[in-house]
């Protein structure tokens, strides 16, 4: 979308905040978000003027709201050709994101990822600790 759009759905609007406002100030008062995963760079804030408001998925479609932040990197595999106790090809993948300040969960492709620990947990993810790979 492009919050210079009309907000219809040939013209979506990027910011769910920016859709919320405006459905809020129309007669309709309903926000129909798309499938895919919507990345939201602040809280969206309604108030008394939102009352009523109803935000929906399009039908058929899944969309997802987060709060995370959707990284873009190159994952490489580490130490490649090191086996572990078992004789086992290790599994450790590593990627760059400098300039990245707090990761207290990981999710690839929608699945929790576990966190890279020695040694390895039997079930994998820990239920103390946030998941999460080795990040550079």
């Amino acid at each position: 979308g492009d919050d210079e759009g009309a907000g219809t759905e040939a013209t979506p609007l990027r910011s769910i905040q920016l859709a919320c406002d405006r459905a809020a100030a129309s007669a309709a008062r309903t926000v129909v978000l798309r499938g895919g995963t919507h990345f939201l760079s602040s809280t969206i804030t309604l108030n008394a003027s939102h009352s009523n408001l109803r935000v929906m998925a399009h039908p058929g479609e899944v969309p997802v709201v987060s709060g995370g932040v959707e990284l873009k990197v190159a994952w490489r595999p580490h130490d490649v050709g090191r086996r572990n106790a078992a004789n086992e090809t290790t599994n450790i993948w590593v990627a760059d994101v400098s300039g990245v300040d707090d990761i207290p969960g990981l999710q690839i492709d929608g699945v929790r990822a576990t966190r890279a620990r020695c040694p390895s947990l039997p079930a994998g993810i820990s239920a103390h600790e946030p998941a999460l790979l080795s990040l550079l």
